[in-house]
């Protein structure tokens, strides 16, 4: 009489002995959550800064007010041009792509010799900002399915 073995099921994709790659939920929750949060906050920062701004550049705050607005603006066009990839392309090459660019365009706006200067740099930052709308089905596609 042949013997029964017994089989466990596994998830698709895992071999037995070998640990997922996945990290804790608590800290990939975090991380996601801290991600949004610095990426998002590029729309917004300019504004409460725009005296300081003014001062460095020798102006006056009514002078450079219209920064706040082309960040506004850098972010409508991001939502129209780069959120919509994330449904052809692969989001988290796209999310690793679109942080850097955020991330050279704020080392450009810090460098920035003059307002127009800044301008550009801030709607490049803006556009690029679009990471938390990107992150979210990241996440989902990513979860397994009885924690979705």
């Amino acid at each position: 009489m042949p013997s029964a073995t017994k089989t466990t099921a596994r998830p698709a994709g895992t071999t037995p002995g070998r640990r997922s790659r996945t990290p804790a939920p608590g800290l990939f929750l975090t991380l996601i959550a801290v991600c949004s949060a610095v990426t998002a906050a590029n729309i917004y920062l300019a504004a409460p800064l725009l005296s300081l701004m003014a001062r460095d550049f020798g102006s006056t705050p009514s002078a450079v007010a219209w920064i706040a607005s082309v960040a506004q603006l850098g972010y409508a066009v991001g939502l129209l041009f780069f959120a919509p990839l994330g449904d052809s392309a692969n989001r988290r090459r796209l999310v690793a792509g679109l942080t850097m660019v955020t991330a050279v365009a704020l080392a450009a706006s810090a460098t920035a010799p003059g307002v127009t200067a800044l301008a550009v740099a801030m709607f490049v930052a803006s556009a690029a900002t679009v990471i938390p709308q990107l992150l979210v089905p990241l996440v989902a596609e990513r979860a397994p399915a009885d924690r979705r």
